[in-house]
C-alpha cells in the first residue's frame, strides 16, 4: 500500500542519516521493486547502491552499477556519485592510491557531473593527508574561481587555511577561515572553522578578535565536548588584554564546571592573572592551590619556593609558564627557588 511504502521510505532515510547502511540497503532493496513509478525506482537503486560501497561491499557494488547503466540512460551524474563514493570508502580507508584514481575518474570522465567539485575537493583532501601539499594547494586555491556554488566550497577554503596554517601564513590564514564561515552552511563544519579561527587569532595575539570568537562558540554551542577550551580562551584574553580582575572572576567562575583534569589549568590561569596584576601575595595563594604546586619551605636556612609535584598538570604549556611565575615569584619575595 501507499502507506506502507512511504513508511517504509521515511525509514530508509532515517537509517541512511544515521549511517546503518545494513539496514536502509533492506528497505531501499525491497522498496525499489514495489515501486512501479520509474524515476523513483531509479532514485532507490541509487541510494541501494550507495549503501553496498558504503558498507565495502565493492564487488557487489559494481555488478548493480553495470545493471544500472544498462536500465537507464542519462545517468552520468548517477555514475559520478557511485565514483566519489567509492573514492571516499578507499580514502577512508587509507587505500590512498585507489582513492585518488576514483576521484580523477570522475574529473575524467564526468567534468560536467554535479560531483566534479566533490572529486576535486576529495583528492585535495586525500593530497593533504599524504603530505602533498602543493598539489592540494594547487586545487584549493582555485577551487572558488572554479566552484563558487558547491557546497563544499566552505571546506575547501577551511582545508586551505589549514594548509595555510601549517606554512605559518596566519594573515591567509585567517582571510581563509573567515571566507569560509562566510559561506559555510553546516553546524559541525561551523564549528570546525570557529575553532580554526580561535586558534589562529590567538596564537598571533588577537586577544581581543579570539575573545569574541570564543564568546560566540560558546553562545552557539553550549553542548560542545570543547567549550570549557573556548572559555579558557575567554580568559586568557582577559589577561591578556590587561583586564585581571575580569579574568579572575570569569575563571573562578568556570572553574565550578571543571572535572579533576582541568581544575589545576584553571587555578594555573588564576595565579598568571594575580602575578600580572602584581598581587603577588594573592598569586602565590592561588598557585598553593594547584595539585602540582609551589610551597613554601626552608632550603639551607632560607625561605624557598619549591615545586612538589602532586598530580601534574595536563597542560604542558601551562607546567612551563608555571615554572617561569614562580621563579618570577620567587624573586619579587626574595625566596630561593628550588
Amino acid at each position: 500500500t501507499s502507506v506502507y511504502f512511504r513508511a517504509h521510505k521515511y525509514a530508509e532515510e532515517i537509517y541512511f542519516e544515521k549511517g546503518s547502511y545494513e539496514a536502509a540497503a533492506s528497505i531501499f532493496q525491497n522498496l525499489a521493486k514495489l515501486s512501479k513509478e520509474e524515476n523513483e525506482q531509479r532514485y532507490l537503486k541509487e541510494r541501494y547502491i550507495v549503501t553496498l560501497i558504503r558498507l565495502g561491499k565493492i564487488k557487489e557494488a559494481r555488478a548493480v552499477i553495470n545493471k544500472f547503466k544498462k536500465s537507464y540512460s542519462g545517468v552520468k551524474n548517477q555514475l559520478a556519485l557511485f565514483t566519489v563514493e567509492m573514492g571516499n570508502y578507499y580514502r577512508v580507508n587509507k587505500n590512498f592510491n585507489k582513492a585518488r584514481k576514483m576521484f580523477e575518474q570522475v574529473k575524467k570522465n564526468y567534468a560536467r557531473s554535479e560531483y566534479a567539485d566533490d572529486a576535486d575537493y576529495f583528492l585535495a583532501v586525500t593530497y593533504v593527508t599524504l603530505n602533498k601539499v602543493e598539489e592540494a594547494f594547487k586545487i584549493l586555491s582555485s577551487f572558488y574561481n572554479h566552484y563558487q556554488n558547491s557546497n563544499r566550497l566552505s571546506a575547501a577554503l577551511n582545508t586551505l587555511g589549514n594548509i595555510y596554517f601549517r606554512s605559518e601564513k596566519y594573515d591567509n590564514a585567517i582571510a581563509m577561515f573567515k571566507n569560509a564561515l562566510k559561506y559555510n552552511k553546516e553546524q559541525t563544519l561551523k564549528a570546525n572553522i570557529m575553532s580554526n579561527l580561535i586558534k589562529t587569532y590567538a596564537l598571533t595575539g588577537f586577544w581581543d578578535a579570539a575573545q569574541a570568537m570564543a564568546r560566540e562558540y560558546v553562545k552557539e554551542f553550549p553542548y560542545a565536548a570543547d567549550r570549557l577550551d573556548k572559555e579558557i580562551v575567554i580568559a586568557r584574553a582577559y589577561i591578556n588584554l590587561n583586564q585581571f580582575q575580569n579574568a579572575v572572576e570569569y575563571l573562578k567562575e568556570i572553574k565550578l564546571r571543571a572535572d579533576a583534569e582541568r581544575e589545576p589549568e584553571i587555578q594555573f590561569y588564576i595565579g598568571e592573572a594575580l602575578l600580572k596584576a602584581g598581587q603577588y601575595e594573592n598569586a602565590i595563594a592561588e598557585f598553593v592551590k594547584i595539585p602540582y604546586f609551589p610551597k613554601r619551605q626552608n632550603c639551607n636556612g632560607r625561605p624557598a619556593l619549591c615545586i612538589i609535584p602532586a598530580s601534574p598538570m595536563k597542560n604542558w604549556d601551562a607546567r612551563r609558564r608555571l615554572s617561569a611565575c614562580i621563579k618570577k615569584l620567587s624573586a619579587v619575595q626574595g625566596l630561593t627557588w628550588c
